[in-house]
């Protein structure tokens, strides 16, 4: 039985990886086709200065202009909001199979046969109340702040102002998850309680639901949940990350590239590997890509590691 768990699980766990990097590498390639030429040679000199007291100095403004380009201008549109829902629903996809090659009893129970037309459409429907909405707002969250760096302030400061920005975006996701239970959920199952003709607690156990409710959270950190064939709340929390992914992949990455060459052992290997110039945006997210591969694995052993013990 391990082993046929355990196969199931490799590929989901691959899948997920190569769905991210496939995702990644779309929004930079995307990126580098729709901004101007003049942001795309503002992009490249950055990378390309090797003076290390200009580190932040372009690179908020330069990010308004690929948030522009690829979710459009103009945040409050049909055309935005697509674009976003598309963004999540990926993004949804890719954690679905991270959660699965955690939890491969619970995939394929939910995917199997018998369930997986009805598991479909109950995650995609998911997915609409708790994302679509929530992670279109993330988006505009996160243009704000980005928008809101100043061009020369410090490096301590642009990474206080990155870690508000992802507080921020697990705050929407919860506030989601509570407007959604108090405003849809509990009257649905108080409705039903009545028409059903079932007794209803009075006054409600408001401790036990806050109690269920934050262990369902917190288990949902984990990619868990409370039952063994449930559905993980991760998906949905973690799916309102996305901008803030892409924010820090794109700091970090370029990061990486300028520190190469202002210590000057990547200026020959950037310049034949990466084409720093001509597809500034592009070099950023190959250095994207090898980044979010490292983090990803380095978790994936570490959680084997826990779970081993």
């Amino acid at each position: 039985m391990g082993s046929d768990m355990e196969r199931p699980s490799e590929f989901l766990l691959v899948a997920s990886w190569l769905g991210l990097i496939a995702g990644i590498w779309t929004l930079f390639d995307r990126a580098e086709k729709v901004v101007s030429e003049e942001v795309r040679t503002a992009i490249s000199h950055w990378l390309q200065s090797v003076d290390p007291a200009k580190t932040f100095r372009s690179w908020p403004s330069s990010f308004v202009s690929i948030f522009d380009g690829v979710f459009g201008s103009r945040h409050f549109s049909l055309w935005c909001f697509w674009r976003s829902s598309i963004a999540s629903l990926a993004f949804v996809l890719i954690l679905t199979f991270t959660w699965g090659s955690v939890h491969p009893a619970a995939f394929l129970y939910h995917f199997s046969p018998e369930q997986a037309l009805l598991s479909t459409g109950a995650m995609f429907a998911t997915a609409v109340i708790f994302n679509f909405i929530p992670d279109y707002l993330s988006l505009l969250k996160t243009r704000y702040i980005v928008g809101w760096m100043h061009p020369t302030q410090s490096l301590l400061k642009t990474v206080v102002i990155l870690l508000f920005d992802s507080v921020a975006s697990a705050l929407i996701a919860l506030s989601a998850l509570f407007l959604v239970f108090f405003l849809f959920l509990l009257p649905i199952a108080l409705l039903y309680s009545f028409l059903s003709g079932e007794e209803i607690a009075s006054p409600l156990p408001w401790r036990d639901i806050g109690r269920d409710m934050v262990q369902y959270i917190v288990q949902g950190f984990y990619l868990s949940a409370p039952s063994q064939s449930g559905v993980s709340y991760g998906i949905s929390f973690y799916s309102t990350f996305l901008t803030s992914l892409w924010v820090w992949l794109y700091a970090l990455a370029g990061l990486a590239v300028r520190a190469g060459r202002w210590l000057g052992i990547g200026i020959r290997l950037t310049n034949r590997l990466l084409d720093v110039k001509g597809q500034p945006l592009r070099a950023i997210g190959a250095v994207s890509i090898v980044l979010a591969t490292v983090i990803f694995w380095t978790l994936e052993v570490l959680t084997w590691v826990l779970l081993s013990e």
